[in-house]
């Protein structure tokens, strides 16, 4: 059996350097669950989740573990201050952080629920994936005060939403080449075009309304692929030669000059607002990363046995 606190230490020696803030290195995160998602509210604050309901969280000296009062499957978290955080899981699982402590919230669903982004703590949309019981709207909108069922433009499957204003939400299709877009009135789809269908969507993020970043696995050429919404369409980005086999998931960014993806064998890769280049490069043993996120100096990147990274910005 592999010691991790073993491989964590052959990572940190094993660290490339890299520009800018510093090389990346390995911190403890106290888990070994496998960890899907970060976010990071505020400097010296992050929160990571992931399997068997994981949940850890930096305090500016170290990461611990949280106790959430679940052990589902924690997919994705959202953040609008630090005493006011999201998460949302399987069989229907919403928790929201108030500070001091987890509070599951009741939803009309139990449907495994994917994705989740707001404005605010009153405009709240969550993806729901098929199966289980309850409403069967591929969204869910949360008003402040109640949630409700919301239908998208078309009856397909509803991966991943984000957005960056009210009035400017974005959301993915499974297994298309179609997205969907919200401008607070109602949902209208729209086709990338140029490219076939099959996309897995893995990760959105967005400074504006007219700079918005997909990444997406193309199931058919099983290559990453990366587009970016310039305000008129979404286009398909240039990558190294050596990243299209890589499998890219998370994605997160301060400004248009600085985008981040978190990728499978340890790689992380860096947008300036040229070209994408690979900032963290590792051999095909080291863990695989899912998610990325920062806030102030702090950049931290989460994958496979409760790995977390951390490089300075």
């Amino acid at each position: 059996m592999i010691d991790r606190r073993m491989l964590g230490t052959v990572l940190v020696l094993a660290m490339s350097a890299c520009a800018g803030g510093g090389p990346w290195s390995v911190v403890e995160s106290n888990t070994s669950d496998e960890l899907r998602d970060v976010v990071a509210p505020a400097p010296g604050d992050a929160w990571a989740i992931g399997l068997k309901g994981a949940v850890v969280h930096f305090d500016g000296s170290g990461w611990r573990t949280s106790d959430p009062g679940v052990t589902e499957y924690l997919r994705d978290i959202h953040a609008f201050a630090s005493n006011d955080v999201w998460i949302v899981g399987a069989a229907g699982v919403v928790l929201r952080w108030n500070g001091s402590q987890w509070t599951r919230l009741a939803v009309p669903t139990d449907h495994s629920l994917s994705s989740i982004w707001g404005s605010s703590s009153s405009d709240v949309w969550v993806a729901r994936s098929p199966g289980g019981t309850g409403s069967n709207s591929k969204l869910l909108h949360f008003n402040g005060t109640t949630w409700e069922s919301r239908d998208s433009a078309e009856d397909e499957i509803i991966d991943r939403v984000y957005g960056t204003a009210a009035d400017d939400v974005w959301a993915t299709e499974e297994l298309s080449n179609r997205i969907q877009h919200w401008d607070g009135n109602r949902w209208t789809r729209m086709i990338i075009n140029g490219v076939g269908g099959g996309f897995l969507w893995n990760g959105f993020w967005g400074s504006g309304r007219n700079d918005v970043w997909l990444v997406a696995r193309d199931t058919a050429n099983e290559e990453t692929v990366f587009f970016h919404w310039d305000g008129t369409s979404f286009r398909r980005q240039t990558l190294p030669d050596d990243v299209a086999a890589t499998s890219c998931d998370g994605l997160w960014g301060s400004s248009p000059t600085d985008v981040w993806a978190a990728c499978s064998f340890g790689r992380v890769l860096h947008y300036d607002g040229m070209a994408w280049r690979i900032d963290q490069q590792e051999e095909l043993t080291r863990p695989s990363l899912f998610a990325v996120a920062g806030s102030g100096a702090d950049l931290w990147a989460v994958g496979t046995l409760g790995g977390i990274l951390h490089r300075n910005r």
